[in-house]
C-alpha cells in the first residue's frame, strides 16, 4: 500500500515475516525536489518496525549528496548487536557509493521518528498555512 501525503512524501507499509513471527513496517520516504522519483542523493527515510522479541525499532536515514546520517532507536539489547556491526555497516554504505557520515543510536524508541518529524517541520514554509 502506498500513499502520497504532501508533496514529495510517500508512505509504505510493508509486511515482512521475521523469526516466524509476522509484522508490519512503516515507511517513510522524504523526496524534498522530485515528486515522482526518488532521487537517491536527496531523501529522508523513516522505517518503524514493530516486533514481539526485538520492541520498536525506528531507523532514520538522511541521504545529502553521497552522504548518509543515521539515527536508530530501539531497546539496549537490540543498539549492543548493532553496534558491534558498525563497521559493516560502514562497509555496505561504501560499497554502494555512499559515506556513513553520522551515527547515533538511541534507547528511546522515538528518537527516529521525532528526527524525522523535526525535519519535516523545519522545511515547512514560515508563516500561517491554515487549509478550511
Amino acid at each position: 500500500e502506498n500513499s502520497k501525503s504532501t508533496k514529495g512524501e510517500s508512505m509504505l507499509q510493508i509486511p515482512f515475516y521475521m523469526n516466524q513471527e509476522g509484522s508490519q513496517a512503516n515507511v517513510f520516504v522524504k523526496n524534498p525536489k522530485k515528486k515522482d522519483k526518488i532521487d537517491p542523493d536527496d531523501m529522508s527515510i523513516l522505517m518503524d518496525l514493530n516486533t514481539k522479541k526485538l520492541g520498536n525499532l525506528g531507523f532514520y536515514l538522511k541521504v545529502e549528496k553521497k552522504t548518509v546520517s543515521v539515527k536508530i532507536s530501539a531497546g539496549e539489547n537490540v543498539l549492543s548487536s548493532i553496534k558491534s556491526e558498525m563497521t559493516s555497516l560502514q562497509n555496505l554504505f561504501q560499497n554502494i557509493g555512499y559515506e556513513l557520515k553520522g551515527m547515533e543510536l538511541s534507547g528511546d524508541e522515538d528518537t527516529a521518528k521525532i528526527a524525522f518529524v523535526e525535519e519535516t517541520a523545519r522545511e515547512m514554509p514560515s508563516g500561517l498555512d491554515v487549509k478550511v
